[in-house]
């Protein structure tokens, strides 16, 4: 019995020294056990933390790159400003002549030209035969006193009558009306340089106020011979001894104040615009009548009669007379005070 008891004593007891190794062992076991857990978490949230800081950057890198894409995009499509529009043409400037009338001025263009084409101009007018002896006025030297035209006469040049045309509305059809009706008083001009059958002397100066206001004279290509003649035979009047010029009423002993105003108000006009001496003397004359005869009050009457009346429509030619007269230099004393007197 002893040495049973002794057998199992000695497999049942395990030494001291073996007994603290399986403990430490066991320790250690447990201790792996215990720290693998935490050891893992650890590792999977460093591994999670550093996984999610990679996806946010290259999510911010990314969403700057689709931005700058975007704007290059745009910059490259977008279409480029349309051209400014030009600038619009300057207005045309009004020519403005000098004021000084040069009786040696070429030939003005006729703006009619491009717009009377139709017109037959082959017949030649009855009056365009040129009498051996008339006097050219193109051939009586020029004054060379200081004469300056007014403004009035300034828009008479081709430049400028073109201009006004334009800026005024004038057309193309208007100003074909107009030579229409020069050509039909060049080609009713009389032989000795009239028009009409009865009251030449009016009908004359109309006709020739009618050519000025269009800018002929006698240096114009096509209606030259017509003017020159015209106005030789309005300077025949106004070198007459007679005066009033004209008839009054068929009364040859009277003259009258319409006509005797228009052949002046041709002449001053004329003169305004060539400066001739041929013109000079009767100029003188017949604007000295009209001073000499206007009534008290600034007016004239028929026939000039000076017995307190006036008549605005024989007033009005011997106004407009006096004004042409001023504009084209005449020096008469009595010039001044007679268009003072007619306000």
């Amino acid at each position: 019995m002893t040495e049973e008891h002794e057998d199992d004593g000695s497999f049942g007891v395990l030494p001291q020294v073996e007994l603290k190794q399986i403990q430490e062992d066991y320790s250690k076991a447990q201790l792996k056990e215990n720290l693998i857990g935490p050891v893992i978490s650890t590792f999977c949230h460093i591994l999670l933390i550093l996984l999610a800081s990679l996806f946010k950057g290259e999510s911010k890198a990314g969403s700057a790159n689709v931005e700058v894409t975007q704007k290059m995009e745009e910059i490259v499509e977008e279409p480029p400003p349309p051209p400014p529009p030009p600038p619009p043409p300057p207005e045309p400037e009004l020519e403005t002549e000098s004021e000084t009338i040069n009786p040696e001025i070429t030939e003005p263009v006729d703006v009619t030209e491009d717009i009377a084409t139709e017109i037959d101009d082959t017949d030649e007018p009855p009056a365009a035969e040129i009498f051996d002896d008339v006097e050219l006025l193109s051939d009586v030297k020029p004054t060379t006193s200081p004469l300056t035209s007014s403004k009035m006469f300034s828009s008479r040049s081709p430049n400028a009558k073109a201009n006004a045309i334009r800026k005024y509305g004038g057309s193309a059809r208007a100003q074909k009306s107009l030579a229409n009706a020069l050509d039909w008083l060049a080609r009713n001009q009389n032989p000795d340089g009239t028009w009409g059958a009865a009251n030449k002397e009016s009908m004359t100066a109309l006709a020739i106020l009618s050519f000025l206001a269009h800018g002929d004279t006698p240096k114009s290509q096509k209606y030259g011979v017509h003017v020159r003649k015209g106005i030789m035979k309005l300077a025949e009047w106004g070198n007459k001894s007679k005066f009033p010029i004209g008839i009054h009423n068929d009364n040859p002993e009277k003259g009258s104040a319409y006509t005797h105003g228009l052949v002046a108000y041709a002449i001053a006009e004329a003169y305004a615009m060539m400066g001739n001496y041929v013109l000079l003397e009767p100029l003188n004359r017949t604007i000295q009548y009209i001073c000499d005869k206007q009534n008290p009050d600034g007016g004239f009457y028929y026939a000039y009669a000076n017995n307190g009346h006036s008549n605005l429509s024989t007033a009005s030619y011997n106004f407009q007379a006096l004004k042409a007269a001023m504009a084209g230099g005449c020096d008469l004393q009595d010039l001044p005070v007679a268009i003072d007197n007619s306000y």
